[in-house]
């Protein structure tokens, strides 16, 4: 068979069942998907991208926009460059592809170039032919619905982390991005804030779950970090793809570079599951701070397992205003606090 029909035969086998399946990894911003998406991509059946596509938020969004910008956010995750693909057989091919997906500008073809670049691509070192579904990761719970609707066979997979560890390093991150080296010193508006993103995205995440829960599977990140093995398997096992053994898990686990998120050096710690990240953010934050965050948070954490720590005393509303600078701020805090407890009634 000649170089032609072995690239139309890895795209023709990627468009038929293993595109239709869809996983949607969704969590919190540093809550744990960016080592999910790798723990869970090291299955041979589970194709996955080096990085989060944002597709929903900074690719369909843009859709009536299309030409140059969409073509940028296609080809942005890093591996995915023209140069990267060898021959021009495969660029006409995917030019085909691309042409016929922008041109429909509906949602499911548009985000199925994802897979379908990344199979063609000299960096995917997977056997197309042995991939069952592919996966894709959100920092927010917008759009699920509409993922729902459009692949029938799409599965969620949503991932929990403690408000505290979650909240913490979020503001870090903030912090870290506004000045551009890693700064332990965190304001409270900056840890308000971060709560408030935490529980918001978790009350959706929790409103759908409990909705489609044929559809979905939820677990903490700390549960993951203690037994890596037995909830990666579980998590194939509701994907249905092979559960691996435990020896085999562990060597490929090993093969994950580690490393502090918030440390901007391109330094690493090592590799495989560390499970330091689970208590980092207690010598990160003060007890205030840690009720600060609670006082948020806690109804929410409450229903997931989280306990809040003996002797903290969150703030009422007030406390919490007063690490919030300005009265339109304050306004706006105090309205979403509002919208956080009627919504809390429904999850």
């Amino acid at each position: 068979m000649n170089q032609k029909n072995n690239e139309l035969e890895v795209l023709e086998s990627l468009s038929a069942e293993a595109l239709d399946q869809l996983v949607y990894l969704v969590g919190t911003a540093r809550g744990g998907t960016t080592l999910l998406q790798k723990a869970i991509g090291l299955h041979d059946e589970i194709l996955t991208f080096p990085g989060p596509t944002h597709f929903l938020n900074q690719v369909w969004r843009y859709r009536k926009k299309v030409s140059q910008r969409l073509l940028v956010q296609i080809f942005r995750l890093p591996g995915f460059y023209r140069e990267n693909l060898t021959g021009n057989c495969q660029k006409l091919v995917l030019a085909r592809f691309i042409n016929a997906s922008l041109n429909s500008l509906e949602l499911k073809p548009m985000w199925q170039l994802y897979p379908i670049v990344y199979g063609l691509d000299k960096e995917n070192t997977k056997d197309i032919g042995s991939v069952r579904c592919w996966l894709d990761k959100e920092t927010n719970a917008y759009g699920l619905e509409k993922v729902k609707r459009r692949f029938k066979s799409a599965k969620f997979v949503f991932i929990l982390r403690d408000p505290r560890g979650a909240t913490t390093s979020m503001a870090q991150r903030t912090v870290a991005r506004t000045e551009g080296t890693f700064n332990p010193e965190i304001s409270d508006e900056s840890l308000i804030q971060s709560a408030i993103h935490w529980r918001f995205t978790i009350q959706r995440m929790r409103y759908f779950y409990k909705r489609n829960r044929s559809l979905s599977l939820d677990l903490r990140f700390e549960d993951f970090l203690d037994n890596p093995l037995q909830r990666l398997n579980e998590i194939y096992e509701f994907l249905g793809v092979k559960t691996l053994s435990e020896d085999e898990l562990r060597g490929r686990l090993e093969t994950i570079p580690y490393k502090k998120t918030n440390d901007y050096s391109s330094e690493m710690e090592g590799h495989g599951i560390s499970s330091k990240a689970k208590d980092r953010w207690r010598d990160s934050i003060s007890s205030e701070q840690e009720g600060l965050i609670w006082a948020i948070t806690g109804k929410t954490a409450q229903k997931l397992g989280y306990s809040g720590t003996p002797g903290t005393t969150p703030p009422h509303l007030f406390g919490i205003m007063s690490g919030v600078v300005g009265i339109k701020k304050k306004l706006v805090l105090s309205i979403k606090f509002l919208f956080l407890a009627c919504f809390e009634r429904l999850i």
